[in-house]
């Protein structure tokens, strides 16, 4: 689904459930990725991935969405994992320090 500039879309497979996010995410189109976390599939999955490989765009409330979903995801015992995003968006993630204790992963592992 597509939501003001952010395409949402989730596979499950084997265990794992990804959450693949292409074009911005930021202020106006965090509640579009937060609906998406709130689906009752993630509870019962073991692994949950966002993919950020084809964002354009992330601001400050997107990465501080991604490290709420993580939290929650933690707390319900389950793994959790990003896929390495563009240039910008791990630039960001070093800037902050997230790289420091976010699982990131390359696209190609989740094959």
């Amino acid at each position: 689904m597509t939501d003001q500039g952010l395409s949402v879309t989730t596979d499950e497979r084997e265990g794992l459930l990804r959450i693949a996010l292409q074009g911005e995410l930021d202020v106006s189109t965090v509640p579009r990725f937060n609906s998406a976390l709130a689906d009752s599939k993630i509870r019962s999955c073991p692994k949950l991935v966002v993919d950020l490989s084809e964002l354009t765009f992330m601001d400050s409330t997107g990465l501080s969405a991604v490290l709420v979903a993580e939290m929650h995801a933690r707390t319900r015992g389950q793994r959790f994992a990003v896929v390495r995003g563009p240039r910008h968006v791990q630039e960001l993630f070093r800037l902050t320090g997230v790289d420091h204790f976010l699982e990131v992963v390359d696209e190609s592992s989740l094959r």
